[in-house]
């Protein structure tokens, strides 16, 4: 009777080792799937860090109204450069478009 009754405990012993491995088997799963979505939140969180520094240098950078100035300056030349080639362009096309409307009258003209 003794060794049925140690049987029966040693059963529910076992069943209970079984469940509590299963249990620790799933929690050590979850806690690896956290560890690497913390790892995951760990380099965006740095990569945000490094982008905001960046952010925060350039705009120092720009708030420097000596530089903003010659900034200002070197665009407004460039612009001007930019619409003289234009002129100069637009000069050159009226041009050919004349010669090839002359010519074309002349064409015409001699038939």
């Amino acid at each position: 009777k003794a060794f049925k009754k140690l049987g029966f405990e040693h059963q529910r012993t076992k069943e209970k080792v079984e469940d509590l491995e299963f249990q620790n088997k799933e929690l050590r799963t979850k806690l690896a799937e956290m560890m690497t979505a913390i790892k995951q939140l760990k380099a965006e969180l740095t990569s945000n860090i490094t982008d905001k520094e960046a952010a925060e240098a350039h705009l120092a950078q720009m708030a420097n109204p000596e530089r903003e100035a010659y900034m200002h300056k070197y665009a407004l030349e460039k612009l001007k450069e930019e619409f003289e080639k234009y002129k100069k362009d637009v000069i050159e096309k009226e041009a050919n478009l004349k010669r090839d409307v002359r010519r074309l009258q002349e064409n015409l003209a001699n038939r």
